[in-house]
């Protein structure tokens, strides 16, 4: 068949199926001129070099997500008041739809938001669709009634950044959908149990147990491994690697780099990308356990204000690594059952560290988890600011809802 010349809206499609099916480092223009039957010189003429490209998709996805806001918009334009379970309701049905009809948007959304963290331009290309969301956010929640005594807008928007790309992998699971319709509840319920919602936390309990019993097909070894003197050198190479980029970055070129070590040395002890990435998430969830341990013996709130440099891995990194973790279980199904028991666990840390103010059995795990989902989101949106303003905007966050829960509770 003879190559055509292409035109701007020919190119998006393509180029969300390629993001979708092997992260946004796939995108590039040879590939993308295949995809589409025409030359890189032609992608070039009509788009610029690859970061031309890249605004370009950006811009034309930015416009369709605008179109389904407009649609949200106009179905709720008779409705002027939402009583918090009405919006949690609301809301709810808003993320499954961001991740069932518009799954390519949404996920290739998601990939830009893990790449402004470590992507030098991406952060400044993507602020336009960032300020669209949140006013959309702020928009819907101006129907909240009563209305809240902080800005839910701002803890929705970063909310959402990471409950929709668990959404992205998950939806399928009825536990999960479960889980995220409980933890918006408590979202516009104050965070304590509310009598309208008397049941929610037996409900969490169900969900909680049935998501974690999800069959590891990946085989990640959540005990303490095994590891000579080489590979544990190496181990903590690939674990940074799926923190600061995510686990499509993880190949033996790059962690050999990185760790200063032959590629014949590093495929002798780790043969294939999967076992680098299994032995990359083993090591984070050592970590993560580590961390829970720490958070409760010393550090309080305030390991979410640390420098990174005090400490093997922050509350910040961990954040970051589930995130990476769940964006890839969307084309790495044998991922799922990592992903989904990192989402039941949200909470945790801060359920040990903020039980001690709140001993108040209201304020119990479903609670801090809805917490968390909203804090965890503030870190990974405010990435492009660097651990420690991405830290500080987290715990920001985590003093004004833990302020309204104080309010609730008294």
């Amino acid at each position: 068949m003879a190559r055509r010349d292409v035109l701007p809206t020919d190119i998006l499609k393509p180029a969300l199926d390629m993001v979708a099916e092997e992260g946004l480092g796939a995108l590039t223009l040879r590939p993308l001129a295949q995809r589409t039957n025409t030359s890189v010189s032609a992608l070039t003429y009509h788009f610029g070099v690859k970061d031309d490209l890249l605004r370009h998709l950006i811009s034309t996805a930015r416009t369709e997500d605008l179109a389904f806001f407009d649609g949200w918009h106009r179905r709720l334009e008779e409705v002027p008041c939402l009583s918090p379970l009405n919006m949690a309701d609301v809301i709810e049905t808003i993320l499954s739809d961001m991740v069932t009809r518009h799954q390519r948007r949404t996920l290739f959304f998601s990939e830009l938001v893990q790449a402004s963290a470590h992507q030098p331009g991406v952060d400044i290309m993507l602020l336009p669709w960032l300020g669209d969301r949140l006013k959309f956010w702020r928009d819907l929640t101006a129907r909240l009634s009563p209305s809240a005594d902080i800005d839910m807008a701002e803890m929705l928007h970063a909310y959402a950044i990471d409950e929709t790309v668990h959404a992205l992998a998950l939806e399928a699971l009825p536990a999960y959908r479960w889980l995220r319709r409980l933890t918006l509840r408590r979202l516009f319920t104050g965070f304590v149990s509310a009598e309208l919602a008397a049941g929610d936390a037996d409900l969490f309990r169900v969900f909680y147990d049935e998501i974690g019993q999800l069959p590891d097909a990946f085989g990640v070894d959540h005990e303490a491994a095994v590891l000579n003197d080489k590979q544990s050198a190496i181990v903590g190479h690939i674990s940074e690697l799926i923190v600061s980029a995510g686990i499509e970055s993880v190949t033996h070129r790059a962690v050999a780099g990185r760790a200063g070590v032959a590629a014949s040395t590093l495929a002798y002890h780790f043969r294939t990308q999967e076992d680098l990435v299994r032995a990359g998430l083993e090591d984070i969830i050592r970590r993560l356990q580590a961390e829970v341990s720490d958070l409760t013996a010393d550090g309080g709130r305030q390991a979410f204000v640390r420098e990174v440099s005090n400490r093997p891995y922050s509350s910040i990194e961990i954040a970051r690594a589930t995130f990476a973790v769940a964006l890839s279980a969307t084309r790495r199904p044998q991922l799922l059952a990592c992903a989904a028991d990192m989402r039941r666990r949200r909470g945790i840390n801060l359920h040990k560290v903020l039980k001690a103010e709140f001993p108040d059995p209201r304020f119990d795990p479903l609670a801090a988890q809805a917490l968390s989902v909203a804090a965890i989101g503030q870190i990974v949106l405010s990435g492009s600011k660097g651990h420690v303003e991405a830290s500080r905007d987290a715990a920001a966050m985590i003093e004004a809802l833990s302020g309204l829960i104080r309010q609730k509770l008294s």
